[in-house]
């Protein structure tokens, strides 16, 4: 009834639109698609099906970094002279073992 589909995100659209396609419910890893375009493309797809379609949310500007901000705003940890964020990083989407 329902895939769960936990590919690298170049993989999500087509393993996502196969799903729908057959009638699946579908969830996803972030992001959706790598595309817009293909993003629509599966929220359509979904509503035609009349089958559900989510995707696991993205935490780039969530609760927590927000917190952490407003609590340097506040002065909680003092006056901040230095620090440092990640925000992207080559993960195990990019691995290949043969490089």
């Amino acid at each position: 009834d329902l895939v769960l589909n936990l590919t690298i995100p170049a993989a999500h659209f087509d393993i996502s639109i196969s799903a729908l396609s057959a009638g699946k419910h579908v969830f996803t890893e972030k992001p959706l698609a790598t595309s817009a375009n293909d993003g629509r493309r599966l929220v359509a797809e979904a509503a035609k099906r009349g089958v559900l379609l989510g995707s696991a949310p993205d935490t780039f500007l969530g609760a927590a970094g927000r917190r952490a901000r407003r609590l340097m705003d506040e002065g909680a940890i003092g006056r901040p002279v230095c620090g440092t964020a990640f925000m992207m990083g080559r993960g195990m989407e990019h691995w290949h073992p043969n490089p």
